[in-house]
C-alpha cells in the first residue's frame, strides 16, 4: 500500500511540476508599437522585457504569438523567435551590418537594353487604369475581391499561355492589412 500511495504521489508531483512550468511562452522581439498594443489586449501573456523607439524584447504565450500573426500586417508571424531573454534585449542593440559597398552599375548594356525594349509600356498603363476602375484597394469591399481574383485569372491566363509549370499565383487572405 505503501508503494502504491508513494507512486501516486510521485505522479501527481512530476504531473503538477509539468503544468507548472512555463513551456507555452518564448522570448521574442517584435515591433515596439505592436508590443505596447498587445500587452494592453493581452496583459497576462505578454511581457515587454525591454525595449528601444523601434522594437522590443518581449516574453510571449502561445496564445498571444496566434494573435499577433493573425492581427500584424506582416507577411511573417509578427515577430523573431529568440533563443533566451539575453539573446532578445542583445538583438535590441545590435547595428545593422552594412557590409562592404556594393557597385551595382551595369555590365551587360545590350542585354539590359534588349530586356527593356521587350517591356510594353502601355501594358504597364492597361493594367494600373483596369485596377483604377475598381474604385478601391481595401481588402474587405467587394469590388477588390473582384479585383483580386480578376488579376489571378488573367496571370494564370499568361503562364498557361506559356507553358510554364515552374510558376503559379494563388491569393493570400490578408487580416487586418
Amino acid at each position: 500500500m505503501k508503494k502504491i500511495i508513494t507512486g501516486i504521489l510521485m505522479f501527481l508531483l512530476f504531473a503538477f511540476t509539468g503544468f507548472a512550468q512555463e513551456g507555452n511562452t518564448f522570448y521574442a522581439t517584435m515591433d515596439a508599437a505592436d508590443a505596447i498594443t498587445f500587452k494592453t489586449l493581452y496583459p497576462d501573456d505578454i511581457a515587454i522585457l525591454a525595449s528601444n523607439d523601434k522594437q522590443a524584447a518581449v516574453l510571449l504565450s502561445e496564445e498571444v504569438a496566434h494573435a499577433i500573426h493573425d492581427n500584424v500586417r506582416t507577411h511573417g508571424p509578427g515577430y523573431i523567435f529568440r533563443a533566451s531573454e539575453e539573446k532578445a534585449v542583445q538583438a535590441l542593440n545590435q547595428v545593422a551590418n552594412r557590409g562592404t559597398q556594393i557597385d551595382y552599375s551595369i555590365t551587360e548594356d545590350a542585354f539590359v537594353k534588349e530586356c527593356l525594349d521587350l517591356v510594353n509600356g502601355q501594358n504597364i498603363e492597361d493594367d494600373i487604369l483596369e485596377l483604377q476602375a475598381y474604385g478601391t484597394r481595401y481588402h474587405t469591399k467587394p469590388q477588390a475581391e473582384q479585383a483580386v481574383l480578376n488579376q489571378q485569372a488573367k496571370w494564370d491566363a499568361m503562364i498557361v499561355a506559356t507553358g510554364r509549370t515552374d510558376v503559379h499565383t494563388r491569393i493570400y487572405n490578408h487580416v487586418n492589412t
